[in-house]
């Protein structure tokens, strides 16, 4: 690679981030945004609003265990366009929708496409695209659902507001399909297949100017001591997503306008995009703890000023987005990180895996408990309080690990 040239590899980066934007941010803004207003349409109780959201994590979670199989026989870039395919179809299902069974069907679509092609595909095409600088690459993917939060709720509620649902939806569905055949030309599999290598750090900086997974050693970690990283890992499933999904809800509910709901989810997208890249930065710089009290703290920050969220107090609304905002990577960047820290090299692709669907199973369980809990409560402040138990326990987890390996070595 001539110097001063771009590396192929930030192309792949920049191809995660379109698939990080539609496979995972527009899944959760379509029932955020989109939800509230089928459920005045159709009559939906906040059960079926959560069963919709459930049925895709069920299919999220099917899709997983067969990700990698998927992989190995169409390859990684048709297997990431079929999923933005499937997306389409979906929105296009959803924009079709006057009935409850075209909901959970187009539930079903966008369940196929946060499985394909959101995170595990990214966590793999860097691993093999990137020696150096995995965590600034997978902050810059995983920025593009920050970046949909902070887009796509104003100009769609706009959209709807002025021209109606359907509009709005054909718009989603013309970006996606112009991302789709953006990543099928750029991404492949592996740097081999275009006789390169994979990135690494100019050899002439300073030692320990980046921390690169090559400096990581192999570890080992015992199955109870797995099992409670993705115990972690389920908590913050169960958190980040679901928070994501009722926020919108939560703040309407309890007597915001949807404009300032959507400006509240903006402003959540907004810090996102920020705290991925400062997140990336510290995890190669500094190391991937101090990431987590940060982001995990933030967290526990948003959950309970949405509890104390009252219809009336702009600042409790937006502070609780923004403190969300800020720690929401740790549902994407920090637990796939957590995999390259504290396992070992050689069973990344295995455990990469297993943690996303352990993930998916807890946006599964989390897409339907509140919806349970607000009916039996008559709030959503009731599930955004269980979200801030849950962060804590994480932060325990994950710390406890991490010291963990630092004494054993």
């Amino acid at each position: 690679m001539k110097k001063g040239k771009i590396h192929y590899a930030w192309l792949i980066c920049i191809s995660g981030l379109l698939m990080h934007f539609c496979c995972l941010g527009m899944v959760n803004m379509a029932f955020s945004v989109y939800l509230p207003d089928l459920r005045n349409t159709l009559q939906l109780s906040n059960t079926t609003v959560s069963l919709i959201i459930t049925l895709r994590g069920v299919v999220t979670t099917v899709t997983m265990m067969a990700a990698l199989h998927i992989y190995k026989k169409i390859s990684l870039r048709k297997g990431v366009t079929c999923a933005l395919l499937s997306l389409a179809f979906g929105m296009f299902l959803l924009a079709s929708s006057g009935s409850i069974f075209l909901c959970f069907t187009a539930s079903f679509f966008m369940g196929i496409a946060f499985g394909l092609g959101a995170t595990l595909p990214i966590s793999l095409l860097i691993t093999a695209w990137f020696k150096d600088r995995r965590g600034t690459a997978l902050a810059v993917c995983t920025c593009g659902s920050g970046l949909c939060t902070m887009l796509v709720p104003p100009v769609t509620t706009h959209l709807m507001e002025v021209y109606g649902m359907k509009t709005a939806l054909t718009a989603e569905i013309v970006f996606i399909l112009i991302a789709a055949a953006i990543v099928f030309l750029i991404v492949r599999d592996a740097p081999d297949h275009l006789n390169l290598l994979p990135y690494t750090e100019n050899t002439q900086k300073k030692i320990g100017a980046a921390r690169a997974p090559k400096e990581k050693k192999a570890v080992s970690i015992s199955r109870l001591q797995l099992g409670l990283v993705f115990l972690a890992t389920f908590a913050v499933g169960f958190g980040c997503n679901s928070f994501i999904s009722f926020l919108s809800l939560h703040l309407i509910s309890v007597g915001y306008t949807p404009m300032n709901a959507a400006r509240a989810m903006s402003s959540l997208g907004l810090l996102m995009i920020f705290s991925k890249l400062l997140s990336g930065f510290l995890s190669d710089r500094i190391g991937t703890p101090v990431s987590n009290i940060l982001m995990l703290g933030s967290m526990i920050a948003g959950s309970i000023l949405s509890v104390l969220a009252d219809g009336v107090s702009l600042p409790f609304m937006y502070l609780s987005a923004m403190f969300a905002g800020f720690g929401m990577p740790i549902g994407s960047l920090g637990i796939a990180l957590w995999i390259n820290d504290l396992t070992p090299e050689n069973t990344y692709a295995k455990n990469i895996q297993k943690n996303q669907i352990i993930f998916t199973l807890g946006t599964l369980t989390g897409s339907f408990v509140p919806g349970i809990l607000a009916d039996i409560s008559g709030t959503y402040a009731t599930p955004f309080g269980l979200f801030t138990l849950l962060f804590v326990l994480a932060l325990i987890i994950i710390q406890t690990m991490y010291r963990r390996q630092r004494s054993d070595r």
